[in-house]
C-alpha cells in the first residue's frame, strides 16, 4: 500500500491497531492469498473494506467463503467476488445472505445460476429483500413476466435490481411504451435484453428517437443500437439513409466507413459486376482478417480500393490459405502485412498456378525458405509478375551472360 491508502484506511478503521498483527490481520490476508488474491488486490481490498481485517476468521471469513463455494464457486470466482464486493464478509449469512439466495432460488434459479449472479454483482448481497429485491420483481411481474423470465434477466443483468424503480425502472419503461412497444413486446425486450434497462434516460430516448424518424424502430433494432458508441450508430443511421436513397447496402456501408465517393466508384469499376457483396458475410469478416494481420483501417480500406475483386474471394478457401503459406516460408505476421499492404493484387492469385511455381524457380536458384522470404519482403511486387513473361526469360538471360544459379 502507498502511504495514502494507509492512511485512509487508519482513518477509516483506527480499531486496527488494537488487533492483534500475529493471530488476527496476518491470518486474515493470508486466508485472501490462499483464494488465489494477488498482494496488490489484497491491498485494494483492505482499502475498500478496512473492518474486514477486525471480522472473526472462524465466524465470518471462513464460513462465508465456504458457503460460496458449496454454491458451486470455483476459488478465482470467491476471489473475484470478494475483490469486488468485500463488504460481503461482514453480513450474517443466516440473517442476510442465505435469505436473499432462498430467495433467487424461488423465483427458479439453480445453484450455478445463483453462483453466476453473485459472481456478475456481488452487491446484490448488501441490498435490502424488503426494500430492493422484492420490489423490482414484483414490478417485473406487474409488466408482465413470468418467473422463469425474471430469472432470465436477472442472471443477465443482475445490476438491474440495484436500479431505482420510481427514478429509473418505471420512466424507462413509459418511453419504451411511448416509442410504440406494447406489453408483450416490452416483456420480450426486457426478458432478452435487460441491459437495456441499464442504459441512460437520454440515451434510450435519443436512439429511439433516432430510429422512429427512420422508420427502424423495432425490438430489435433497439437491441442492436444501444451498445453501439454514438459514432457507429451514427455511421449506421448514414448508411441507412443511403440505401433509402437508392444505394446498395454494400455502397452504404462502406461510405458509412468514410470510403469517398471517388472510392466506392473505383471499387464499383473494379469488381466487374453488380456490385453488392454481402456486408455482413463477406465485407465485415475481411476487414476483421485484416485487423487481425496487423492492418490499419486506413490500409484495409487501402487493400479494397486498389483490389476490389478481393470481395468476390473466397477468405476461408484462397486468402487464408495464401497468408498460411507466406508465414511457412518464414515471413513474421508485420512482414506478411507489409508485403499485402504494398500489393494487395497477389490475394487474387492462384497459389497453385502462380505464387507456388515462382517460389519453385527460386528454389531450383538454391534459395531455400528464409532467403525466399526476405526477397518477397524486400521486392513483393515480384509475386505479381509473369512467370513466363517476366522471370524466366530473365533468370535464362543471365545464365546466358555466364552466371551460375547460385550467382543469380
Amino acid at each position: 500500500m502507498e502511504d495514502p491508502q494507509v492512511a485512509k484506511l487508519v482513518k477509516e478503521f483506527p480499531q486496527l491497531f488494537g488487533l492483534s498483527l500475529e493471530v488476527k490481520m496476518k491470518l486474515t490476508v493470508q486466508c485472501l492469498k490462499d483464494l488465489g488474491i494477488e498482494d496488490a488486490q489484497v491491498a485494494k481490498v483492505l482499502a475498500k473494506h478496512p473492518q474486514l481485517l477486525g471480522l472473526s476468521l472462524e465466524e465470518n471469513l471462513k464460513p462465508t467463503v465456504q458457503w460460496l463455494k458449496d454454491l458451486g464457486m470455483e476459488d478465482p470466482q470467491v476471489a473475484r467476488v470478494l475483490e469486488k464486493h468485500p463488504q460481503l464478509l461482514g453480513h450474517s449469512l443466516e440473517d442476510k445472505v442465505k435469505p436473499t439466495v432462498l430467495w433467487l432460488k424461488d423465483l427458479g434459479m439453480e445453484d450455478p445460476q445463483v453462483a453466476k449472479v453473485l459472481t456478475k454483482f456481488p452487491e446484490l448481497l448488501s441490498l435490502s429483500l424488503q426494500d430492493n429485491l422484492k420490489p423490482t420483481v414484483q414490478w417485473l411481474k406487474d409488466v408482465g413476466m413470468v418467473d422463469s423470465q425474471v430469472a432470465r434477466s436477472l442472471t443477465m443483468f443482475p445490476e438491474l435490481l440495484s436500479l431505482s424503480l420510481e427514478e429509473n425502472l418505471k420512466p424507462k419503461a413509459q418511453t419504451l411504451r411511448g416509442g410504440g412497444f406494447s406489453d408483450s413486446q416490452l416483456v420480450r425486450s426486457l426478458s432478452s435484453f435487460p441491459n437495456l434497462l441499464g442504459y441512460s434516460a437520454q440515451r434510450l430516448d435519443h436512439r429511439m428517437t433516432t430510429l422512429e424518424a427512420q422508420g427502424a424502430l423495432t425490438v430489435a433494432t433497439l437491441q442492436r443500437a444501444m451498445p453501439w458508441t454514438d459514432g457507429k450508430f451514427a455511421s449506421w443511421c448514414a448508411a441507412s439513409s443511403l440505401v433509402d436513397d437508392g444505394c446498395t447496402m454494400a455502397e452504404a456501408y462502406l461510405s458509412s466507413l468514410g470510403f469517398s465517393e471517388a472510392q466506392i466508384f473505383t471499387v464499383k469499376s473494379g469488381y466487374g459486376r453488380s456490385f453488392n457483396p454481402d456486408v455482413d458475410n463477406r465485407i465485415k469478416p475481411l476487414l476483421r482478417w485484416l485487423s487481425d494481420l496487423g492492418f490499419t483501417s486506413l490500409q484495409a480500406y487501402k487493400v479494397i480500393v486498389t483490389a476490389p475483386t478481393i470481395l468476390l474471394v473466397s477468405l476461408e478457401r484462397v486468402l487464408k490459405p495464401i497468408v498460411r503459406w507466406l508465414k511457412d516460408l518464414g515471413m513474421e505476421g508485420p512482414q506478411v502485412a507489409k508485403v499485402l499492404a504494398k500489393h494487395p493484387q497477389l490475394l487474387g492469385l492462384s497459389l497453385k498456378e502462380h505464387l507456388k511455381p515462382i517460389v519453385q524457380l527460386l528454389k531450383d536458384l538454391g534459395m531455400e525458405d528464409p532467403q525466399v522470404a526476405k526477397v518477397f519482403t524486400k521486392f513483393p511486387q515480384l509475386l505479381v509478375l509473369g512467370l513466363e513473361g517476366n522471370l524466366k526469360p530473365i533468370v535464362q538471360w543471365l545464365k546466358d551472360l555466364g552466371m551460375e544459379d547460385p550467382q543469380v
